[in-house]
C-alpha cells in the first residue's frame, strides 16, 4: 500500500460539530486558569464558551495544554482570550486529513555519482571526439543528467552544449535484481567490468562473489546470465555438492555452473537438491545456449552483427557503470531473440521461477525485487485495403470500406504494427510471471500508434479484410499464434498481465516511450520522439533518441578513453560506444531508474511505480513539453508528428519515493579540525 492509500485509512477531521482542539497557554498558571474555565458551565469569561466541554486528552505529562472538545467557532472565539497562546487543530487524531507525505518532509540527501564534474552530451553526432582524453572519462548520454531533475538541464542551453555536472542520484539498484532480455551480448565490454573504475560508490561484483558459498570467487565481470549461472544462485548446495564436475570458472574468474549442468537444473527435477524438485521445470532449452554463444568473453563478442547489435547498449544503459542508473543491482542477462535463444514462453517461466526461488537477502528478510528490461516487441502489417472498425464496437457491426488507409490507420512510422495477442501459452506465461510479482518493463514500441486505456473510445477500434467481421475473428497468425487487428491496444508482450476486476480492466506492465534529444518551440519544449507510441496507455517518456551506449563490434561506433583491459596477460578486445535510439533505448533507462526506486520500497509492485509515476513524478506544464492536440476522427487529423494524442507529459526523473536513507551525509572537499560531534536529528 502506498502513503496515499493508507493515509485514506485513517480518521479525517469532520465537516462540522465538535472537533478535537489542541490549546495552549504560555505558562502552567495561564494553562489552569484556562482549563478551569472551559470545564465549567454557565461562565461569564470572555471568549470562553459558556457550556462545559469535554477533555479528550488531558495531557497530564504537560503543564500547558490538552485536547478539547470544540466548534469551529469556539475554537476561533478561544484564540482571541488573552492568556491562550494557540487554539489547533488535533492533526493527531486527524492523521487522514493532515498527516505529512514523507515524500515531502525527508531530508534525503543524494549522492554525487564522481568526485569530479563528467560531460554529459544531448547531441553527439558533432561532439564526441575522435581522440578522447581524460576529460571523456565516464562521459554519459543525456540519460543520466535529463534524469537527475524534473526540469530540463538543457532548456537554456542548446542540444550541442556538452554539460558538466558530477550527476547526482538516491539510489543505485543495490540489493535488486536486474534482468535485461535481449539478443545475445557482448559480456566482455569495458562497460561491465567491476575492477576498472566507475562511480564512486560503484562496488564492481556480480551476485555470485566470493563469499557467495565456499566455491565461489570474484570476477571481474558484473554480469551473469540467467538461464546458465541462476541455477548456482537459486540452489547452491547442488552445485556445491560436487563443484568438480558441476562447476567451471567463467573467463572473467567467477565460478559459474558447467552450461550442460545449468540447463538440466532447469529440465530435469532429479538434477537440482531436494529443496526445488518440486518447482517445475523448463523442458526445451537449446544446448546452443552456452556462454561463448550467447555472452561472449573478454576476447569474444558475440553479438558483432547486424541482428544482435542491440542488447549490449541496453545493458549498459540499464545497470552499466558508466551508462547505466542501476550500476550496483544484481546484474543479469537473458538470450531470448535470435541466435541460441531461448524462447518467450521459456524466458517467463524461467524467471518466474528465478524471482519465486531465488535466496533471501539476510539484510532485510525477503527476497530481492525483481525488476526486468524488454526492448522488443511484437509486429504484424496492415492490409492495404479492407474495412475499419473506428468506435464502432467488436461485434462487426459498423465497417467501412478503404481501399486507401485512413488517416489513423496511415500514421504509422513502420509497416507493421503492433497488435494484441489472443489466449495463448506464451501470454498465459507472462501473466504468470507477471502475477508473481516480477514489474515487467517494455519499450513502448517505435510503431508511432496511438496506445490506450481499456476505457478509451479508440480501445476497440480494429481492421479486417472483410466485413461485418467481429473483433474475436479480425486476426492474423503472427510466429504461430492468432494476433488481433487491434489498431490501438498494448500489443504483445506488453499486454502481459492484463487483469480484469470489477469490470474494469488494467495492464500491469510498464511501456516507456522515447523523449527526443531535440525540442519543438521557442522557448524550448521537449517532445517525444517522432517515432515512439503515445496516447494515455503510455505514463512517461525516457531518452530514447540519440542516446550514447556502450557499443558492440557493429555499425558506427565511436571511440573510448578507456577501451582495453587485460586479464591474465592478455588483452581484451577493443570497447567502443555508440549511438542508440528508439524505445529501445528509453525502456532500459527507465528500468534502471525504476530498480532504483525498488531498492527503496522493496515491497512495491508495478502498480505501486506507476502510482509513483503519476503522483510523484508528475507531468511537465505546458511551457515545457509539447502536448499537442488528440486527434478523434479515423479520416482527418493525424498530421502532428509530435502530439502526445491525450497521454500524460511525464518524463521519468530521480523522484524521492519517501524511503530513501535520510541519514546519508555527503563530504567533497572539507577539512575538519578540532574535537567535534555529529549527530543526526
Amino acid at each position: 500500500m502506498d502513503f496515499a492509500d493508507y493515509k485514506d485509512t485513517l480518521p479525517k477531521e469532520p465537516s462540522s460539530g465538535k472537533k478535537a482542539y489542541s490549546v495552549g497557554c504560555a505558562n502552567a498558571a495561564d494553562w489552569q486558569f484556562i482549563d478551569n474555565l472551559l470545564k465549567q458551565s454557565g461562565t461569564s469569561e470572555t471568549n470562553v464558551p459558556d457550556d462545559a466541554v469535554t477533555v479528550t486528552d488531558e495531557k497530564v505529562h504537560s503543564q500547558t495544554r490538552a485536547v478539547y472538545e470544540l466548534t469551529d467557532a469556539e475554537a476561533v472565539d478561544l484564540r482571541n482570550h488573552a492568556k491562550v497562546s494557540y487554539v489547533t487543530i488535533d492533526v493527531t487524531r486527524y492523521a487522514g486529513t493532515y498527516k505529512p507525505d514523507p515524500i515531502e518532509i525527508l531530508d534525503a540527501v543524494k549522492n554525487y555519482r564522481y568526485d569530479s564534474t563528467v560531460k554529459n552530451y544531448r547531441n553527439i553526432n558533432p561532439d564526441l571526439p575522435a581522440s578522447p582524453d581524460s576529460s571523456d572519462k565516464n562521459r554519459a548520454g543525456y540519460q543520466l543528467l535529463r534524469l537527475n531533475t524534473k526540469e530540463d538541464p538543457w532548456e537554456y542551453s542548446t542540444i550541442n552544449d556538452a554539460l558538466n555536472n558530477r550527476l547526482q542520484y538516491y539510489g543505485d539498484g543495490s540489493d535488486v535484481d536486474v534482468v535485461v532480455a535481449d539478443t545475445r551480448a557482448w559480456f566482455g565490454h569495458i562497460e561491465f567490468q567491476g575492477n576498472l573504475g566507475g562511480p564512486e560508490k560503484y562496488r564492481g561484483t556480480n551476485a555470485l562473489k566470493a563469499g557467495y558459498s565456499q566455491y565461489t570467487t570474484t570476477g571481474s565481470c558484473d554480469v551473469l546470465d540467467l538461464v546458465l549461472d541462476a541455477p548456482y544462485y537459486i540452489d547452491p548446495d547442488w552445485f556445491n555438492a560436487n563443484p568438480g564436475s558441476r562447476l567451471t570458472l567463467r573467463w572473467d574468474g567467477t565460478r559459474v555452473p558447467v552450461e550442460s549442468v545449468a540447463r538440466l537444473w532447469w529440465s530435469n527435477s532429479s538434477q537440482r537438491s531436494a529443496a526445488f524438485s518440486s518447482i517445475g521445470t523448463v523442458s526445451t532449452i537449446t544446448t546452443s545456449y552456452t556462454r561463448a554463444n550467447c555472452n561472449g568473453s573478454n576476447t569474444n563478442d558475440p553479438a558483432g552483427t547486424s541482428s544482435d547489435y542491440h542488447a549490449t547498449p541496453c545493458m549498459s544503459q540499464t545497470y552499466g557503470r558508466q551508462y547505466g542508473w542501476a550500476f550496483n543491482s544484481n546484474k543479469w542477462f537473458a538470450n531470448v531473440i535470435g541466435t541460441s535463444s531461448i524462447d518467450t514462453e521459456e524466458f517467463f517461466d524461467i524467471l518466474k521461477l528465478f524471482h519465486q526461488n531465488k535466496p533471501t537477502n539476510s539484510k532485510y528478510g525477503t527476497k530481492d525485487p525483481t525488476v526486468t528490461s524488454n526492448s522488443w516487441g511484437y509486429r504484424k502489417s496492415i492490409n492495404s485495403s479492407g474495412y475499419y472498425y473506428y468506435r464502432t464496437g467488436t461485434d462487426g457491426t459498423g465497417g467501412v470500406s478503404y481501399s486507401t488507409k485512413p488517416a489513423f490507420m496511415n500514421n504509422f512510422y513502420q509497416s507493421a504494427i503492433r497488435g494484441e495477442y489472443q489466449s495463448n501459452s506464451m501470454v498465459t506465461a507472462g501473466d504468470e510471471m507477471v502475477e508473481a510479482g516480477v514489474i515487467f518493463v517494455c519499450s513502448a514500441g517505435n510503431t508511432r500508434q496511438k496506445l490506450v486505456e481499456a476505457d478509451h473510445l479508440d480501445y476497440d477500434n480494429y481492421w479486417s479484410a472483410s466485413n461485418n467481421t467481429a473483433l474475436a475473428s479480425a486476426t492474423a497468425t503472427v510466429y504461430g499464434f492468432a494476433m488481433s487487428n487491434t489498431i490501438n491496444r498494448q500489443g504483445f508482450p506488453g499486454q502481459i498481465g492484463k487483469k480484469t476486476e470489477n469490470g474494469v480492466t488494467r495492464y500491469r506492465t510498464i511501456p516507456v516511450g522515447a523523449l527526443d534529444e531535440d525540442y519543438t518551440g521557442v522557448p524550448n519544449k521537449e517532445r517525444r520522439a517522432v517515432y515512439s507510441n503515445m496516447g494515455n496507455l503510455i505514463r512517461f517518456y525516457s531518452p530514447g533518441k540519440n542516446t550514447l551506449a556502450a557499443s558492440t563490434n557493429y555499425g558506427t561506433r565511436y571511440n573510448r578513453f578507456d577501451s582495453t583491459y587485460v586479464i591474465d596477460s592478455t588483452t581484451s578486445s577493443t570497447s567502443e560506444d555508440a549511438l542508440f535510439g528508439g524505445t529501445s533505448s528509453a525502456c532500459p533507462t527507465a528500468a534502471g531508474i525504476i530498480a532504483t526506486k525498488l531498492q527503496f520500497m522493496r515491497h512495491w509492485t508495478g502498480d505501486d511505480v506507476l502510482g509513483w509515476i503519476n503522483n510523484i513524478v508528475g507531468q511537465l506544464p505546458d511551457a515545457d513539453i509539447y502536448y499537442g492536440s488528440e486527434d478523434n476522427s479515423a479520416t482527418s487529423g493525424w498530421t502532428d508528428s509530435y502530439s502526445l494524442q491525450g497521454g500524460p507529459g511525464s518524463i521519468i526523473w530521480d523522484a524521492e519515493t519517501g524511503g530513501e536513507d535520510p541519514t546519508t551525509i555527503e563530504t567533497s572537499n572539507v577539512s575538519v579540525a578540532g574535537n567535534i560531534t555529529i549527530s543526526l536529528q
